[in-house]
């Protein structure tokens, strides 16, 4: 069998055809899966730290409603000791978060800004659970007192 110019020609064009979409191929797969692990180093590096400062703050958050709440005079909604639980746990919340935000690869400036942040926490943390013994043991005029210096430590971090 004798091959003919344009057997030969077309022959030809069809295997380069076939080597550039094998090509083609392998780079759309490259591409996707470079796609992937860019998003998914975006997301652990970036978002999960912000989620997880966030999530430390929100807790914060409730924790100082609560103990608010807690500071009601006469224990008005009479809801006083369930305040004060929700407090408690919301500071323990707040502390999980945080330890995880500090679990993460951080830069040397992050890591000092939050080692300061997580030693600012611990303060307000100690003295709130102070405010919160106080109320339980029915002192409420000196829990006010120490929960008024929270606030201001709160307002500081």
């Amino acid at each position: 069998m004798k091959l003919t110019v344009a057997m030969k020609l077309y022959g030809g064009f069809a295997i380069i055809l076939g080597l550039l979409l094998a090509v083609a191929l392998i780079g759309a797969t490259r591409l996707r899966q470079s796609a992937t692990t860019a998003e998914s180093e975006l997301f652990q590096h970036s978002m999960l730290p912000m989620q997880y400062a966030l999530k430390t703050s929100v807790y914060e958050r409730d924790a100082s409603f609560n103990e608010k709440r807690a500071l009601l005079r006469g224990n008005l909604l009479g809801d006083r000791a369930d305040r004060i639980r929700q407090s408690r746990e919301s500071m323990a919340q707040a502390d999980s978060w945080a330890k995880r935000y500090a679990a993460e690869e951080l830069k040397t400036e992050q890591r000092k800004t939050w080692d300061l942040v997580l030693r600012s926490m611990q303060q307000v943390h100690g003295d709130r659970a102070r405010v919160l013994d106080l109320l339980q043991a029915g002192q409420e005029d000196e829990a006010s007192t120490l929960s008024a210096t929270v606030t201001t430590q709160l307002d500081v971090l």
